[in-house]
């Protein structure tokens, strides 16, 4: 079984040529020169898996992009594409990395009127269709790993993102980095990349909650907890009462069904009685975003199960 990693991101406009400093700790220090957030998101991913797993490639890349990207500067025959390639094979030849530039591995998306919400939709498939066109080209048992800067764009980018991200995840392909490259607004000149798959896993928290809700299941609620680093032990409990509530289910058990629903509403009453606690937190604290979260969901929960409770 191979894997293959593939990227997306959606190009902005360069309003500034003038260079910026990647100020990531981690990064090689000869190359922190930059020019865009969409060019810093991707040296940042490619330097970071390559830290992580010497022989990792892109095996492609998939880039939307506007008419504006192709216009050229006043008094110039450069345009904003022709300055994120040149920003980018730069960096690919000083730190020999195994990628080629050309029409094989770079696929460019046109996305017309940004300010229309139907060609936006229209976007959204045409890129969830070249993804996936790719991964259907592949032996079914290989892996595909998608990897995401939502940096670029319109202010609907995101959306239109996460749209797509969903949309590919639902037929196979995996989720890798979600990326997001920020300019530091006390410094114009640096540029900061920021990991954020742990606020993208909140869709799945929240979608496996509405699963279990309507059909019991509680795969994506399991998935879910497997992405944090040191689940609350209130939410591992509850999990398992939610696992034995599903069992319930499969096995037909009125009994099992009614004594699993039980002990999901007592883990959820002794959650929310952590209310008053939590409040007591001192103000440089985070709070526990799976905790809070419960608790404001639970009513939805426990109303949806009461018949089984009376």
């Amino acid at each position: 079984m191979a894997i293959y990693n593939v990227f997306l991101t959606f190009l902005s406009l360069v309003t500034s040529t003038s260079i910026k400093q990647i100020t990531n700790e981690d990064f090689d220090n000869t190359m922190r020169d930059s020019i865009t957030t969409n060019e810093s998101a991707l040296k940042y991913l490619l330097h970071d898996k390559l830290i992580e797993n010497p022989t990792f490639i892109l095996d492609k890349l998939f880039f939307f992009k506007t008419p504006e990207l192709v216009d050229t500067f006043k008094e110039s025959d450069i345009s904003t594409l022709n300055i994120f390639e040149e920003q980018m094979n730069n960096y690919i030849n000083a730190m020999h990395i195994p990628l080629t530039w050309n029409e094989d591995t770079i696929n460019y998306i046109d996305c017309g009127d940004i300010d229309d919400i139907n060609n936006l939709k229209d976007s959204i498939i045409d890129m969830s269709q070249a993804i996936m066109s790719y991964y259907k080209e592949l032996p079914a048992e290989d892996n595909v790993i998608l990897h995401v800067d939502l940096s670029g764009g319109p202010r609907t980018a995101i959306m239109l993102m996460i749209a797509i991200i969903r949309l590919v995840a639902f037929q196979g392909i995996q989720i890798g980095s979600i990326l997001y490259a920020n300019m530091n607004n006390k410094n114009r000149d640096e540029i900061l990349v920021y990991e954020g798959n742990s606020i993208y896993n909140i869709y799945d928290m929240i979608t496996g909650f509405a699963e279990f809700n309507q059909f019991g299941s509680v795969d994506t609620l399991k998935a879910y907890v497997n992405t944090l680093e040191k689940p609350d032990k209130q939410v591992e409990t509850l999990l398992v009462k939610m696992s034995d509530f599903s069992e319930a289910i499969r096995l037909s058990s009125r009994g099992l069904f009614q004594l699993s629903m039980e002990d999901i509403h007592q883990t959820l009453t002794d959650i929310e009685s952590t209310k008053n606690a939590s409040q007591l937190m001192s103000t440089t604290s985070h709070k526990n975003f799976e905790i809070e979260a419960l608790k404001m969901m639970s009513p939805t929960i426990q109303n949806n199960y009461n018949i089984v409770l009376n």
